[in-house]
């Protein structure tokens, strides 16, 4: 039996670096039918720069538009760098 992941997982990388982003607070939002977002998980980044916990792995995606928010500038302050994109925003669209 294969072990059951959440449906939607993220993985950050310091590509000044060359190692994972750790640390990195990362939330999980569903756009509304007004176009406003809510908040349906949220995770830090692991010693691997993943997120594994954004959902759990029971949870039925819905279709409709995501966004995923990375809090790059914990992630900068943390590491004494001056943050560039203080915030990472990346949307998608799940279908059915």
């Amino acid at each position: 039996e294969m072990e059951s992941r959440p449906p939607i997982t993220s993985h950050v990388l310091d590509t000044s670096k060359g190692t994972p982003g750790v640390g990195v607070p990362v939330t999980l939002s569903l756009m509304s039918s007004d176009g406003s977002f809510e908040k349906v998980g949220e995770d830090t980044t692991n010693a691997d720069g993943r997120c594994t916990q954004l959902l759990d792995a029971t949870h039925k995606l819905a279709a409709g538009i995501y966004r995923c928010t990375f809090d790059t500038r914990k992630y900068f302050e943390a590491t004494d760098q001056r943050a560039f994109f203080p915030e990472v925003s990346v949307m998608f669209e799940v279908q059915n």
